[in-house]
């Protein structure tokens, strides 16, 4: 009985196998030669993946080396940026994320050298100011005290002690103008200062110049010409271009004494054109670029000159839609030229 279930199980066994022997024309050979290529085959496949996955790896490894390097030299840039007063120039990254962030920190960069740069420039800008109006105030701030000193004395006569009057009187008016003058260029460099937009005579306006000139222009012996016809009206802000224009004139008045100021006025479609001109000592070649800059004193300027009067007077017509130009050479007069463009209506 057992030999017989055995029988039966390999019966079984080779039923279910497929041999060579069993299929027509299928040699044992053919079986093995397609189980050496199937071999071959998969070997193949796995030898590519391999090598395909060790190429990504060696590409990521590549890639990470290169980012690091790249962060290197955007971090070796910012201390460079910090360390240096200029911007230092950066060479181009190659395409990708780190170009982007090298144009980025680059835009920074610039941006934050550029903001140094003007907060620097501020800064010492407004300590040259500081001591520009220090040195302006220490002036008529010393004669008020040293008249005020004289006055104290039981001494004195009449004459002198009407001539201390008299200069601690100018002297306050003086720094009076000035501390006027100063806060006028602060409002406007704040842009907190606002002009009106009124039809005014150009006549009216510089009769009212005029009239608050006329006592300097006595004293200085100088003639005031003005042809300016009536019907010649400017759209401005009438105090601050008669402060601009009286500054003008002023100047005229101090460097032509015995001399001759002329006043004229012409009107177009377009502008009003107004020439200030003297016959006094004139203006060097190399003080003419710099006449309007503020503090400024040429070689041939008074010692209470503040260097600052023909700069407010340029800022508050240009502020106006004007222009205003100097010529002139030494010993032969200054003219100014101001143009009043006549934009829009009120």
């Amino acid at each position: 009985m057992p030999a017989s279930g055995s029988g039966n199980r390999d019966g079984e066994n080779n039923k279910g196998s497929v041999t060579a022997e069993r299929i027509p024309g299928l040699k044992r050979t053919d079986v093995d030669r397609e189980g050496q290529e199937m071999s071959v085959l998969w070997l193949d496949l796995f030898s590519g993946a391999l090598l395909a996955v060790m190429m990504l790896a060696v590409g990521e490894l590549v890639r990470l080396r290169r980012i690091k390097r790249e962060i290197r030299e955007l971090t070796a840039y910012t201390e460079q940026v910090q360390d240096k007063t200029q911007l230092p120039s950066m060479e181009t990254m190659q395409e990708g994320e780190a170009r982007i962030l090298q144009s980025e920190v680059y835009k920074l960069a610039a941006s934050l050298h550029e903001q140094y740069a003007r907060e620097k420039a501020r800064s010492g800008y407004l300590a040259e100011m500081l001591e520009n109006i220090s040195h302006q105030m220490k002036t008529p701030l010393s004669v008020i005290t040293l008249m005020s000193e004289n006055l104290m004395g039981d001494e004195l006569d009449k004459e002198t002690r009407d001539s201390c009057v008299r200069s601690i009187h100018e002297s306050a008016d003086h720094l009076n103008w000035l501390v006027h003058t100063l806060l006028a260029i602060a409002q406007m460099d704040a842009g907190a200062l606002v002009f009106r937009r009124e039809n005014v005579s150009l006549a009216v306006l510089l009769a009212s110049v005029l009239q608050d000139l006329s006592v300097c222009a006595e004293l200085n012996g100088t003639e005031l010409k003005v042809n300016v016809p009536g019907d010649v009206s400017i759209i401005t802000d009438f105090k601050w271009t008669k402060e601009a224009l009286s500054n003008i004139i002023r100047n005229a008045i101090e460097y032509t004494p015995g001399g001759t100021v002329q006043i004229r006025a012409s009107q177009s479609v377009v502008a009003v054109d107004l020439d200030i001109c003297d016959n006094g000592c004139g203006i060097s070649a190399g003080d003419l670029p710099h006449i309007f800059e503020r503090f400024y004193k040429g070689k041939q300027a008074s010692p209470d000159s503040a260097g600052i009067g023909l700069s407010l007077a340029k800022e508050v017509i240009q502020k106006q839609n004007g222009s205003i130009e100097a010529s002139g050479a030494e010993g032969e007069g200054t003219a100014f030229h101001i143009r009043f463009f006549q934009t829009g209506t009120l």
